[in-house]
């Protein structure tokens, strides 16, 4: 765990005197912020309430198991990355999944990438500024209080979601785009809305019929 404010390379942040890696667990302990100034990794990684995680531009945080936050997370992409079997609420800055996640209970994010991996929303609500779906990465929304709410862009290039979407409701604020047919395939039972207050714009880069909105 840290014990004072500084950068996370720098081993007198941490109570071992080692710099953490990808086998270790890390908490951010309150009143400390600790800066991800170069690639870091975690096993099971939090922050404490009072805790407070910065993330530089280009600079990841790989997470292997779980991750939980009552603090501050900062960063301008998906910095940090979740590669294991987790499940996950709280609010955090930008997220890269490339591993398996349940939500269970409320999640604000504000890029959320799903790369690779999968995020399952079993009735919850998922809060984003912007969310995509890349490298064969899938969304799954299974019950009627599934909410995704996104006040910006959303884009399905990932894997496909023929089975996935099939109840809840994807809120839409920005533009929407698809890439191939059933890289966004809703059933019936599933409801898409654009809220936007300004023109958005809505297209598939390689439509198939019988394909898309429930």
């Amino acid at each position: 765990f840290s014990i004072k404010t500084g950068p996370w390379s720098d081993p007198t942040v941490w109570s071992t005197g080692v710099v953490p890696s990808l086998s270790d667990d890390v908490v951010i302990q309150q009143t400390f912020t600790v800066t991800v100034n170069s690639n870091a990794s975690a096993h099971n990684f939090a922050v404490n309430s009072g805790g407070a995680v910065t993330l530089n531009s280009t600079n990841l945080l790989t997470v292997a198991g779980t991750a939980s936050n009552s603090g501050t997370t900062t960063c301008s992409n998906d910095n940090i990355v979740l590669t294991g079997t987790v499940s996950l609420s709280g609010t955090w800055c930008g997220l890269r999944v490339t591993g398996a996640t349940t939500l269970s209970g409320t999640l604000s994010v504000g890029l959320l990438n799903i790369a690779g991996g999968s995020i399952a929303n079993p009735g919850v609500t998922l809060n984003a500024t912007t969310l995509q779906t890349t490298l064969g990465g899938t969304l799954g929304m299974s019950s009627a209080n599934a909410n995704v709410n996104v006040s910006g862009n959303v884009s399905f290039n990932g894997g496909t979601e023929t089975g996935l979407l099939s109840a809840g409701t994807l809120s839409v604020g920005g533009n929407f785009s698809v890439g191939t047919g059933a890289m966004y395939d809703a059933a019936a039972a599933h409801v898409t809305l654009f809220t936007g207050s300004n023109a958005q714009t809505i297209g598939w880069t390689t439509p198939v019929a019988g394909v898309g909105f429930g």
